[in-house]
């Protein structure tokens, strides 16, 4: 008894080891992402940087895995974000000549604080801001068993992208009022994420007609 009372004394008694330190997500672009996050909130940002067609499409807010995160590179073109007082909150390089897409890695402080996404190359720069709105809002209605129409007003979301929870999805974008969107699916309720320029935000419609 005595020899048992003494192993246990020793097992629970023994130092435990120390947790392994929690790295967190990069805050902004860095060369080296080291992380144990899963999954890091990013600035998912495309356009197009050829000298007869620079643009930059609506910016939607996302969890991605560290490991599809942009890096700094080199590039031609710079694609920059910065706050309402003109402060840089990140600059990263990308390819000119060509459409670029890149989860940018982006604090929840910062992502909040960006006022206006900047593309530049080959001596032209085109701008992105966000616009002025209310609560998101659509109708979502059915064309027949396999498909349906969803209208959104364009000047306050420029752009959207949908699913239906199945794999089917359809973006979109425009300017238009009453912009419509066809979306090829069987389900009785679409998810919606609506960009307003620089964030998005996502609501759940149900099908009008199913």
């Amino acid at each position: 008894m005595l020899v048992l009372a003494t192993t246990l004394a020793a097992l629970f008694g023994a130092a435990k080891p120390a947790a392994l330190p929690i790295r967190p997500c990069p805050a902004v672009p860095v060369a080296v992402i080291e992380t144990s996050a899963r999954t890091c909130p990013a600035l998912e940002v495309s356009g197009r940087t050829d000298a007869s067609a620079l643009a930059l499409d609506p910016a939607y807010d996302v969890m991605v895995p560290p490991a599809e995160l942009a890096r700094p590179g080199r590039g031609e073109a710079m694609l920059a974000g910065y706050a309402a007082d003109g402060r840089t909150l990140f600059a990263l390089p990308v390819a000119a000549g060509a459409p670029f897409h890149a989860y940018v890695p982006l604090a929840p402080a910062l992502a909040s604080a960006l006022a206006r996404l900047a593309l530049t190359a080959n001596g032209a720069t085109v701008d992105r801001t966000a616009t002025t709105h209310a609560e998101p809002a659509g109708e979502a209605i059915s064309v027949d068993e396999t498909h349906a129409l969803f209208a959104w007003n364009a000047r306050l979301f420029p752009g959207v992208r949908i699913g239906d929870g199945t794999g089917a999805q359809a973006f979109g974008s425009g300017s238009s009022t009453y912009q419509q969107l066809g979306v090829a699916t069987r389900a009785r309720r679409l998810v919606v994420e609506f960009s307003d320029g620089l964030h998005s935000a996502t609501r759940t419609f149900a099908v009008f007609g199913r």
